[in-house]
């Protein structure tokens, strides 16, 4: 579980990264009133991933904290 738990973790990271790393580089290529919808459907997203990533930390934390490690 522990092993999820972190595998977890590391895909967030990457996913949030890859959202705003790939949101930055579509707003060049727009006008201003884009670019601010662009902004706020990303902050909507960035925050949805961040909804889903602490309730995922703590249903895999608590399951990772709760099973017994093998002998």
């Amino acid at each position: 579980m522990l092993g999820v738990f972190w595998l977890f973790n590391l895909l967030m990271i990457l996913w949030i990264w890859a959202a705003v790393k790939g949101s930055s580089e579509t707003m060049q290529s727009m006008s201003g009133s884009e670019q601010v919808g662009a902004q706020i459907g990303t902050g909507i997203g960035i925050t949805m991933l961040v909804v889903i990533w602490v309730f995922g930390d703590v249903i895999l934390g608590l399951m990772a904290l709760l099973t017994r490690p093998r002998s």
